[in-house]
């Protein structure tokens, strides 16, 4: 029984790898946060390691000897990579290979992935080195030509909502899995998150403001949300346009997201037109990589959504 779900190809993939004597010594899992591909990473390291509970044991205490796990949720330096280095400079304490494990590898700073590089370039014969990240593009390229990438797949929604603890009312537990674009951590987030859901009906209100050219309102909400919400609020604005692209095909789509603002779609949809949508949905990706990128997301936002209130209006 295995801690993540979903994911069972990729899982007999990896494992036939694995018993084959075949899995890459530099393997690079990417997609979306909150999809179980660190579990699914710790499982594998788990799989190549250990032969007895009492291995399982130190592992998951973080005493095994032939397992390194780096980790950050700022910024991952030189000097981490040093200790991953030295790491493998040693052979393996038991059996016969170690494995790392470098979470949001996306984080590593450049002079930490140049020093990377050089492991990747001649990996020792004995070990596994797993990079994890949400954010592939901020990887340099010879850190992505030089790893095996293993991509995955945002889960569906019946194994997001089958899954929800069950002390959540019904209907929480479907705005979670509706608004999760299929990511159990972002489902589970929501749940306990108050906060969140008043982010989640923020676009009919900016597309509003857009509409009606109220920089007030727009500048307001802009400077409603903290650091870390903003990126948040990305998401939805792709999910209202997304809606609004299919609102203007079929009135009665049951693929909708905000359903009970279906009727302000509908007349949103008589303003913004179908071309608007892609030139629309670009100026939303553009400022989620800005922020990615460490600008400020207040800024980056506010020029956004001025952008796209003049392309409503072009």
């Amino acid at each position: 029984m295995h801690s993540f779900f979903g994911h069972h190809q990729r899982w007999e993939q990896i494992s036939r790898l694995i018993e084959q004597g075949e899995l890459s010594h530099a393997l690079l899992f990417y997609g979306p946060d909150g999809i179980g591909k660190k579990i699914f990473a710790l499982e594998m390291a788990e799989t190549i390691l250990c032969q007895d509970e009492r291995c399982i044991h130190q592992m998951r205490n973080g005493t095994f000897p032939d397992f390194l796990l780096i980790e950050d949720d700022k910024m991952i330096r030189v000097d981490a990579i040093a200790s991953v280095q030295r790491f493998l400079t040693e052979r393996p304490v038991f059996g016969d290979k170690k494995v790392v494990i470098v979470d949001n590898a996306h984080l590593m700073n450049i002079q930490a992935q140049n020093k990377f590089l050089k492991t990747l370039e001649e990996p020792p014969s004995f070990s596994h080195i797993i990079l994890i990240t949400s954010q592939i593009h901020q990887l340099v390229d010879t850190i992505r030509s030089r790893t095996m990438a293993v991509p995955f797949e945002p889960l569906s929604s019946d194994l997001i909502y089958n899954n929800l603890p069950k002390t959540a009312s019904e209907q929480d537990r479907r705005i979670a899995t509706d608004f999760s674009l299929g990511s159990f951590g972002k489902a589970l987030e929501i749940l306990e998150d108050p906060e969140r859901k008043r982010i989640f009906f923020l676009p009919p209100e900016i597309f509003r403001a857009m509409i009606e050219y109220d920089y007030v309102k727009l500048l307001q909400l802009t400077k409603s949300l903290e650091k870390q919400q903003y990126p948040l609020l990305l998401d939805h604005m792709a999910i209202w346009l997304r809606d609004l692209s299919l609102i203007r095909t079929d009135h009665n789509s049951r693929q909708v997201l905000y359903q009970e603002f279906r009727d302000l779609l509908i007349r949103q949809s008589q303003t913004i037109m179908s071309f608007h949508i892609a030139p629309l949905m670009e100026r939303v990706e553009t400022a989620r990589e800005q922020i990615e990128y460490n600008v400020n997301p207040e800024i980056v936002t506010y020029a956004m959504l001025m952008d796209m209130q003049e392309e409503i209006h072009r």
